[in-house]
This record gives structure tokens, sequence and C-alpha cells, in this order.
């Protein structure tokens, strides 16, 4: 099944699976997402990316209730596909159909009333066929013409260039309905369109890298602990607890670990 999800990542850059998270999941969501807006302040707006300073955004989820990472780390296609692109072949710690990618972040945002720019979430463009970041949008409300459809240039991961704005107007659009998710190439310029309307356009924005790559925040050393004892071992490695460097020579040599150090990890 995942196959033509392989094929269009590769060709276009992005690929939508439909319905993949069920209706119930969706509500449940987006009720936590809802309450984590109103027990948690805002960060201060100077410390707040460009990008997202005209959105609702909710930083960390993944922190603040075990639903969320749950939900994602827990999806078999959307984990196949991640294996596919991000595992390392060389990370012989870990077996080589689990997991030995990372999450580097986890938001949940809601876009505001102007577009948001073409861009890319890979930091620098590379044009090479092995990618190193990918994200997963999971749709909470429907976006389109309205709310705010997702707009991508198709192919353009493989130009090893930075976003130019002046291809938004012929971007293609991405409507989505709650419950799909939108799995594209960090490379991928990619953008939103504002939106029009008084609804909500909530999404669960998921980023995933190679197990070498730095994550946005220090997850290992921040997820509580009752999260963390409820994570399997698949999921502490996820987490990046795996892979996080070594405190000195006498703590490990190498960076990458297998499952056998989570057994020292009961408290953080």
């Amino acid at each position: 099944m995942i196959n033509h999800h392989i094929l269009e990542i590769e060709n276009n850059g992005f690929t939508i699976l439909k319905g993949e998270i069920d209706a119930f999941s969706i509500k449940k969501l987006k009720e936590k997402i809802l309450n984590i807006k109103d027990t948690y302040p805002a960060p201060a707006i100077e410390t707040t990316p460009r990008l997202n300073r005209e959105s609702d955004v909710i930083y960390n989820p993944e922190q603040k209730d075990r639903f969320f990472s749950k939900l994602i780390f827990q999806n078999k296609n959307l984990r196949d596909i991640l294996i596919h692109f991000l595992n390392d072949k060389y990370y012989k710690q870990i077996p080589q159909d689990k997991p030995n990618y990372i999450l580097r972040a986890m938001i949940a945002r809601s876009s505001a009333s102007s577009d948001l720019p073409l861009h890319i979430d890979s930091f620098i463009p590379n044009a090479g066929k092995r990618l190193f970041v990918m994200q997963a949008s999971v749709i909470i409300d429907k976006h389109d013409s309205e709310t705010g459809s997702t707009v991508v240039v198709p192919k353009s991961h493989l130009l090893d260039e930075y976003a130019d704005q002046d291809r938004f107007k012929s971007a293609i659009t991405i409507d989505s309905e709650p419950g799909d998710i939108v799995l594209w190439d960090s490379r991928l310029w990619h953008g939103a369109l504002a939106n029009k309307s008084l609804k909500t356009r909530w999404a669960l924005i998921v980023t995933f890298t190679r197990w070498w790559i730095k994550q946005n925040y220090d997850l290992i050393n921040n997820l509580p602990l009752e999260i963390y004892n409820d994570l399997s071992l698949e999921e502490k490695s996820i987490m990046g607890y795996c892979s996080h460097p070594p405190k000195n020579e006498y703590d490990r040599i190498d960076i990458k670990a297998g499952y056998e150090i989570l057994k020292l990890k009961n408290k953080l």
C-alpha cells in the first residue's frame, strides 16, 4: 500500500494519506489542543519565529499529553514510510525494521488571515536522492480555499534552491479533510493560503529527521517522567533517547546506541 506514496514523495515531494486517522481520534486531538491552548501561556512574541507570529501555535504537545506521541508514533503506514526514507542502514544497534529516525519537533498550528509564504523546513536545500527531514501534517479542521489550502511546488525538493516567492501564485493547492495526513520531503517549497473564514484551521505538524540531526528542543531532558515511562522502547528511540550525545567517553563512546541503554533511563 505504501509503495504508491513512496513514489509520489520521490517524484513530486509530497503525498496524502487519505482518511488515515479516525474521526473519534481527530475529535479527541482537537479537544486536547484547545485544552493546552487554554492551559499554557503563549511564548513571548519576540521569541516566536516570523512565520508563526500571526498564527495560533502550540509547541511541544508531546511533552504535555501522552496522546500525541501515541497517535503519531504508532501509525503503521506513517512509520513504514519514514523508515524507508529516514532510517540509517548503518545504524546497527537497532534492527532495520525498527525506526532509527527521531522526532525533531511537534507543533499544532491554526493559520492566520494572511498567506504563509513558500519556504523549506530542511534549513538548507540540497538535490540529492537521500533526504534528511520529513514532515507529516495531521489535518484536524478542513483545509480548503476558505480556511486556507496548503500550497506546494511539485518537484521543488530536487531544485537545490531556497523557495522562490514568485512561484507562490503558480503553486498547486492541496485541499484536505480531517483525518488526512499530508506528508512531504522538507526540502519541498510549501506554504498556505490565508484563512478567509472565521473557522479554525488546526493541524498537528510533526517533523522527523535522521538520528544525527539536532532536535528543536531538549526533548530528552524535558519529557515528563510519567510520559517517558509509558513509551515503548521504539518510541523512546524516536524521541531521541538512543542517539543523544553521551556525557563523555566513560558514559559511552559511540553516539549510536540500542535499546539496552534505555533500561538505565527510568529516571530523567
